[in-house]
């Protein structure tokens, strides 16, 4: 049974229903009144307060001992025993006791950037700003209803401006479309003539580029009933709104080198016996310093052999290994004929260089990778050409980061090495 909202006050006492008897005379009028006394602050503005009289002769003490009476008086079959009356509250809907609103709608996201995407990794909080309007008569038991992704998870709502009833249940519920659906009571009532302005931040840190764009939905409604809100169909189109979020993946990426040894000098090596050859490693430290994982990356190197049409160099094996574990390796490559597009002033011409190509498996945040290139260096090969000149060993190393449609570099388009920016999406390491 519903608690009531008005009480008939009797005496000291309030109650829900009271009775007794009356005698009536013919042709005579009896009123009785009665003090009715309604909450302070009753819940349900909507449904009217019904107060019910009912009425029958009472034919007692006109009865024999049988139980019978013959000539009682009796109430006309087909006359009602029972009246009604309604009350409505006083809603400032007018005269016609139906509140007819004009509600509407409207979501934003604090974190996108000017195209409207969101950078996984670039926060782990997603800000929504709810904006909600009603341009006509009050609405009661507003309902506002939230479907968010269900990767994401309720931080808190925060009150900014204007109407500050907003009420949410943050544990929300799952749907069978994958979504999370957050039911809110948005205003009992909601003003005429009003605005609120509230702020959702969930938890983003579960979101990722495998559950493509991010969708929401926002519905705001009235309550219905007798004497209750209602809305025109022919404004029922703001009280929805949608939003698409398309994602993509923050990248920060360092390239370092290191030459094992820097600096040779060929007129200190001595002839051994396996002959002139001394041993070069060019080790290229690739780290990750973002927040999320860097998905599979194409790496393609290239590492000069030839100076005045002699070879000097032979490549011995290029392959990727994790720096703590240098026998672990990180990914797979191969000696390729093909080349690729290499900054000017490169020491690689046509035939000079050997290329190489290598597929790394994802790399975590944190980690660093390593893409080792063993050579050999013919010393009495090198005196032939050396001419009292340095010779300067190169090899050079392109980071093909896949920066498609759902992937963006830390640095806009670009790489990130040695404190400089490289041309389009390639690094280049030398030694």
């Amino acid at each position: 049974m519903m608690a009531a909202r008005v009480y008939i006050l009797s005496g000291d006492t309030m109650q829900v229903e009271t009775s007794g008897g009356i005698q009536l005379v013919w042709q005579v009028k009896d009123c009785r009144q009665f003090d009715i006394i309604a909450k302070e602050i009753p819940h349900d503005y909507i449904k009217p307060v019904v107060f019910t009289l009912t009425f029958d002769v009472d034919n007692s003490s006109m009865l024999d001992a049988a139980g019978n009476c013959h000539l009682c008086p009796i109430v006309d079959p087909k006359s009602p025993t029972n009246l009604k009356q309604t009350v409505y509250y006083t809603k400032g809907c007018g005269n016609d006791d139906k509140c007819v609103s004009d509600l509407s709608v409207r979501l934003s996201v604090q974190e996108l950037t000017i195209n409207g995407m969101y950078i996984i990794g670039s926060t782990n909080t997603l800000t929504i700003d709810i904006y909600l309007h009603n341009t006509k008569e009050n609405s009661y038991s507003t309902s506002l209803i939230l479907n968010l992704p269900n990767n994401v998870s309720f931080k808190r709502l925060r009150y900014v401006s204007g109407v500050k009833d907003l009420l949410c249940n943050p544990m929300g519920s799952d749907t069978s479309n994958m979504t999370m659906q957050i039911d809110c009571d948005a205003g009992h009532p909601f003003p005429e003539n009003s605005s609120s302005h509230h702020q959702l931040s969930l938890d983003s840190s579960s979101v990722s580029l495998d559950d493509g764009p991010l969708e929401m939905r926002a519905d705001i409604q009235t309550g219905a009933g007798p004497g209750a809100g209602l809305e025109n169909n022919s404004t029922l189109a703001d009280n929805h709104y949608s939003l698409t979020i398309p994602l993509r993946l923050k990248i920060h990426l360092e390239v370092l080198t290191v030459s094992s040894p820097q600096t040779i000098f060929t007129d200190r090596i001595e002839k051994s016996v396996n002959g002139t050859f001394t041993q070069v490693k060019h080790n290229f430290y690739i780290r990750n310093r973002g927040q999320r994982a860097i998905p599979e990356t194409h790496i393609a190197l290239m590492t000069r052999i030839q100076w005045k049409q002699k070879t000097l160099l032979t490549v011995n094996s290029v392959k990727v290994v994790s720096a703590d574990d240098g026998e672990k390796s990180h990914g797979a490559c191969s000696f390729v004929n093909t080349t690729f597009k290499v900054p000017q002033k490169s020491p690689c011409k046509v035939g000079r260089c050997v290329h190489s190509k290598c597929n790394m498996r994802p790399i975590s945040p944190g980690t660093d990778i390593v893409v080792s290139v063993a050579l050999s260096l013919d010393i009495e090969a090198v005196r032939s050409v050396q001419e009292d000149k340095t010779i300067n060993i190169s090899s050079i190393i392109k980071v093909d980061l896949p920066l498609g449609p759902s992937l963006i570099s830390a640095h806009g388009n670009q790489t990130f090495l040695h404190g400089e920016v490289c041309n389009y999406t390639m690094c280049h390491a030398r030694f």
